[in-house]
């Protein structure tokens, strides 16, 4: 009988635990701005200057850009070859569609800066705690993480 009892303790527990950690797709619709992210050693990768901004809706379609500090205030047409090529190698652009299963979020790649990624899939998994959003690689041995704040 006690044997019963603390296997069904547990079972509830688990459930209970389980449910409490479920994260909806309604939590994740709306704006965030990343204020942190770190490779897989835990070194900063968080560029200086404007923040990579990322909206989800809730129609399951997602967009998130990110703009280098320091590039020229001047019109496209008139940067030269390499201030060109800076915007496009540390800039941030791409939307698609999202989905949620469990704690995965995967998002589906419509369109990039790099049309080379076009059509992959980016699979991340996914919490919020708090106003916090903390994405990190499914595979554990790869610690990369990034952190978005709600923007209100």
């Amino acid at each position: 009988m006690r044997a019963r009892n603390v296997i069904l303790a547990s079972v509830i527990l688990v459930m209970v635990s389980s449910t409490m950690r479920a994260q909806t797709a309604q939590q994740l619709v709306g704006a965030w701005k990343r204020v942190s992210w770190r490779d897989s050693s835990g070194a900063s990768l968080q560029p200086p200057g404007p923040p990579t901004v990322a909206v989800y809706s809730a129609e399951g379609y997602f967009a998130q850009t990110g703009f280098p500090p320091g590039r020229p205030k001047k019109p496209l047409a008139d940067m030269t070859r390499e201030e060109l090529l800076a915007v496009i190698q540390y800039g941030d652009a791409w939307n698609g569609t999202y989905r949620l299963s469990g704690n995965k979020l995967t998002r589906h790649i419509l369109s990039y800066i790099d049309a080379d990624s076009e059509g992959a899939d980016v699979v991340q998994l996914f919490r919020i705690v708090g106003d916090t959003l903390i994405l990190s690689n499914p595979n554990p041995a790869n610690k990369r993480e990034a952190r978005f704040m709600r923007l209100k």
